[in-house]
Order: C-alpha cells, then sequence, then structure tokens
C-alpha cells in the first residue's frame, strides 16, 4: 500500500471515530427531551387527577348538604307531630317520616360510598405526586449525566479533529480531495476494506483487474459499483 492510502486509512479510521461519537453527542439532547417529557406526561397525569379530584369533591360536598336539608326536614316534621290536631294528621306525618327516613338512608350510604371514593382518589393523587416528585429528582441527576457525557463526547471529537488534520497532511491533495467528496455522499464508509474480493461497503463481488490493482497496492482503487475507495484487507 502506498504512502498516500496508508495516511488515508489513518484518516479514514479516524473519520470514523469522529462519526462515532458526532452521532452519540447528537443523540444526547433527544434522550435528555425523552427523559423530560416523561415527567412532563406524569405531571399531566397529576393534574388531570387534581381536576377529577375537585370535581368528585364538589360532588361529594353536594350529596352531604342534600343529607343535611334532608334531615332538617324530618326534624321539621317531628316536631309537627307533636303538634299535631287529629290522628288523621298524626298518622300521615308518621307515615311521611318514614318516607322520608328511608331515603336520608338511601342518601347517607352514598355519601358514604362517595367519601370512601374519594380518600382513594386522595390516594391515588398523593401516590401520582410522589411519582412526580421521583421522577424530577431521577430527571435532574439524568440530565446531569447526559451533559456530562456530551461535554466529553464534544472534547474528545475536537481532539480527533486535531489529529485527523494532522494525519491528513501526507495525502496528496487529489486524492484527499476525492475522499472527502466521497465522505458526503458515503459518510464514514468512504474507504472500506475488499475481503474476499467483494467490496465491504455494497458488498459487490469484484472484478478481478481491481483486485490486481489492490494487490499492487500503487494506486487509488475504487469500486466500480458503489466508488468507494478500496484497500486490501491482509487480515482476511
Amino acid at each position: 500500500m502506498s504512502d498516500d492510502l496508508q495516511a488515508l486509512k489513518r484518516v479514514a479510521a479516524l473519520d470514523a471515530r469522529i462519526f462515532d461519537l458526532e452521532e452519540q453527542a447528537e443523540q444526547i439532547p433527544r434522550q435528555i427531551k425523552q427523559e423530560e417529557q416523561a415527567v412532563e406526561d406524569a405531571r399531566e397525569r397529576l393534574e388531570q387527577k387534581k381536576l377529577e379530584l375537585l370535581d368528585f369533591q364538589a360532588k361529594t360536598e353536594t350529596k352531604e348538604r342534600e343529607l343535611r336539608d334532608a334531615e332538617e326536614k324530618v326534624t321539621k316534621l317531628r316536631q309537627q307531630v307533636n303538634q299535631a290536631s287529629s290522628n288523621k294528621e298524626f298518622q300521615s306525618l308518621q307515615r311521611e317520616i318514614l318516607a322520608k327516613e328511608a331515603e336520608n338512608t338511601r342518601l347517607e350510604d352514598e355519601v358514604i360510598s362517595q367519601m370512601q371514593t374519594l380518600d382513594r382518589e386522595k390516594e391515588e393523587r398523593d401516590r401520582l405526586a410522589a411519582q412526580v416528585e421521583q421522577a424530577e429528582s431521577e430527571v435532574a441527576e439524568k440530565r446531569k449525566e447526559l451533559e456530562k457525557e456530551l461535554k466529553k463526547a464534544q472534547a474528545e471529537v475536537a481532539e480527533l479533529h486535531k489529529k485527523r488534520d494532522e494525519a491528513a497532511k501526507p495525502v496528496a491533495r487529489d486524492i484527499l480531495a476525492k475522499y472527502e467528496r466521497l465522505i458526503g455522499r458515503r459518510g464514514q464508509t468512504a474507504m472500506v476494506p475488499a475481503v474476499l474480493g467483494a467490496c465491504q461497503g455494497c458488498f459487490m463481488k469484484l472484478r478481478p483487474e481491481t483486485m490486481a490493482q489492490l494487490r499492487r497496492g500503487s494506486d487509488l482503487v475504487t469500486c466500480h459499483s458503489c466508488g468507494r475507495i478500496l484497500y486490501l484487507d491482509t487480515n482476511a
């Protein structure tokens, strides 16, 4: 392999590492956003539960007032019984009291049921509030870790770019220009090995004359199918 191709291979190896780190760095803000979205979803569930609780609490209070009003009516009816002027009126008031008391028993059962449900809803609200608090704490910690990873990746990329610039200096301008054009189209696979007579970029079988050129190692050889720069993998 010529000195140019040896140097270009080092450039390609550095580029591969740079691409990987840049891809990782691009993922980190998305990871942070996903984590924060999970917390926001938990907050929304909590707020929805609070609204439902307020609505149910208002309905329970309405039912309690209804029961108190009904009990007051029974109390007034009992007072009227004591003042009844005839047996007929007395009997009529007693029947009305019995009917009202039966209705009040039903209302009381409804109030008790709603209060029990209200207690369960409050427990659910408290559970969701605890989940939000825990999620906020975990996401804050996760964000610190991810931001630390991002800074580390960015610093490493900056250092690798310096090494890459140094590694590219020995490469002939025309070869480097061709390689960099390929990077624009093929990314980190602009330069790939030929293994068992096939291009490892597109996996097409290489022509015999292409393999012969690679064995000579003096020319810049590209794949006739995908155009990637090739080198012979002597370890395969």
